[in-house]
């Protein structure tokens, strides 16, 4: 079965980058793809916002949320090394709630932002870049 793309990045109108996550249920190898995708991406750019959107994921696995929180431990320093602020995207307050309590775990360096709509992610991205991204919510 060939390796579906998990999660697109956008980065066309860096400093602002965009990361959606698709809407499929993963396999474990398309679910550490975008984790290699982001190292890669982090590894040769610095000083942006990315939003990452979650729109549309399903409820991780207890695996993958582990996996996720140790990824994120694990990518946490050069995150803030590189000034790059993540705005996490998800309109389920149950993910919001879940995802800040795996922060708050490891106690992160880096800047992470939660949101419950692109509309505000645009937003906040816009005031962290000092430029106004809010027309990239239609595209």
């Amino acid at each position: 079965m060939m390796m579906r793309d998990y999660f697109i990045v956008d980065s066309s109108k860096f400093p602002l980058v965009t990361g959606t996550f698709q809407d499929f249920v993963p396999t474990a190898e398309e679910f550490t793809g975008w984790q290699k995708k982001m190292e890669d991406f982090i590894s040769t750019r610095e000083n942006f916002v990315i939003i990452v959107d979650f729109t549309n994921v399903r409820v991780f696995s207890a695996e993958y949320r582990i996996n996720a929180a140790k990824w994120a431990a694990k990518v946490d320093l050069t995150l803030s090394q590189k000034n790059i602020t993540m705005v996490m995207c998800t309109p389920s307050l149950a993910t919001r709630v879940l995802m800040k309590s795996i922060l708050i775990m490891f106690q992160p360096r880096a800047t992470f932002k939660f949101v419950s709509s692109l509309e505000q992610a645009y937003q906040t991205a816009s005031k962290l870049l000092k430029k106004d991204y809010t027309s990239g919510i239609n595209g």
